[in-house]
């Protein structure tokens, strides 16, 4: 069998379309008449052809029936080896066989000196599909800034904040073609506080589409919960927050990136700095080498953000998927592709650099203080040297009398 090998035993891996049999029929004595190669078959593969690879010889295959294939080896078959491949097609009913069996049986109508016994092969049939999946962000970074809006205020989701796009791409590389399977959605919609709900923070704004055949199950509570509209035309109009009680904040840390110190916020279901819900994907017929891309869009929350990290360089979240294969389509996967993750880079717009490197009012307050202290310090020592009193003439002094001629210079 021209089949690769597990354990010494041939193995077919479902989806691939031909099985190829390598033969070689050997006569060592007289020549042999109506000499003929049987090869007994499932129902489940189908004969193409036959490829001579001794080419002085010339053999004839066709089928017999649906599970029987008839090679003429020649008349008479001469001393000597022929040697070719016969190749098979495989149906899809292959798929649900477990082993293929094939039988090779000699006949001639000359007498055999020393008679073969029939040659078995068996085939195991493995269902193999090399499903991977990769996770990518639309786009990939956004700024967040402006006024604060409490959820209570808003009507609007472009109310909420910058439109973000996590897609989740499933391949398929095969050969098998998988009937179903599941990916499992990881998502960050709050920011965690140690208490049953936090802020906003990857706000999910419509059902996700799975590109292909396919759906999300998505559960009450899980998409829009708020019920905020969509609309066209002028931007939103920014009302007054609801002041929100002061919650925990996830504290920066300083990571060294493309040659830079900078604070990075980091959102993660698995790290504990984020509050995360699930939902299943399913994938339904998926063949070898094609794709199915799961798109979920959401709203990157603006108000949580700009009210908790207004400072920092960079806030990441992320999300995450991982494929699922159910253990009853006993489909051999490699798992080390089965996980991605979606990361969503956000960044404080100029105008929150700026309002945070602004100095802030008790120190401008402190420095008037300070500087109306040292005016009185002056002033009190300059009263002190004298610097405030007037020389006055001591008594009994009087000027000279002057003459009019004095004055006029004569």
């Amino acid at each position: 069998m021209v089949l690769p090998r597990e354990n010494g035993v041939p193995v077919l891996y479902v989806g691939e379309e031909h099985v190829n049999i390598s033969v070689k029929v050997h006569n060592r004595k007289e020549p042999a008449y109506d000499a003929i190669l049987y090869i007994h078959h499932p129902a489940t593969v189908s004969y193409v052809k036959r490829t001579m690879m001794t080419p002085s010889a010339d053999v004839h295959c066709r089928p017999h029936n649906a599970t029987l294939l008839a090679c003429e080896l020649g008349n008479p078959f001469n001393q000597g080896t022929v040697d070719f491949y016969v190749k098979f097609s495989t149906h899809k009913d292959a798929s649900e066989e477990t082993r293929l069996s094939f039988i090779l049986t000699a006949n001639t109508t000359s007498t055999e000196v020393s008679p073969q016994d029939d040659i078995e092969i068996n085939v195991s049939v493995v269902r193999v599909a090399q499903v991977d999946i990769r996770g990518a962000t639309e786009p990939e970074q956004v700024w967040y800034g402006g006024k604060v809006v409490g959820a209570q205020a808003m009507t609007y989701l472009d109310e909420v904040g910058s439109e973000v796009k996590h897609k989740y791409q499933v391949f398929n590389v095969g050969p098998y073609t998988v009937p179903y399977l599941d990916v499992i959605v990881t998502w960050p919609f709050e920011v965690e506080n140690n208490q049953r709900h936090g802020k906003y923070l990857l706000y999910i704004t419509k059902d996700p589409v799975v590109g292909g055949d396919g759906e999300c199950l998505m559960e009450a509570g899980q998409v829009n919960p708020l019920q905020l509209q969509s609309r066209r035309g002028q931007p939103a109009a920014i009302r007054a927050r609801s002041r929100q009680k002061r919650e925990v904040v996830i504290s920066p840390e300083e990571v060294r990136l493309e040659g830079k110190t900078i604070k990075l916020v980091t959102m993660k279901c698995n790290k504990g700095s984020a509050k995360c819900f699930q939902f299943r994907c399913v994938i339904r017929n998926l063949k070898k080498s094609s794709t199915a891309t799961i798109t979920i869009t959401a709203n990157l929350w603006n108000a949580t953000l700009v009210e908790d990290y207004p400072t920092v360089d960079q806030v990441s979240i992320f999300s995450s998927a991982e494929i699922q294969l159910d253990p009853a389509l006993e489909i051999r996967q490699k798992t080390d592709d089965d996980y991605a993750e979606a990361e969503t880079k956000a960044y404080p717009d100029a105008s929150l650099y700026q309002a945070a490197e602004g100095i802030a009012l008790w120190i401008i307050i402190l420095a008037v203080c300070a500087g109306i202290l040292l005016l009185l310090l002056v002033i009190f020592i300059l009263y002190k040297l004298g610097f405030f009193k007037r020389k006055r003439p001591k008594e009994g002094y009087s000027p000279a009398p002057t003459t009019d001629k004095e004055l006029n210079g004569s």
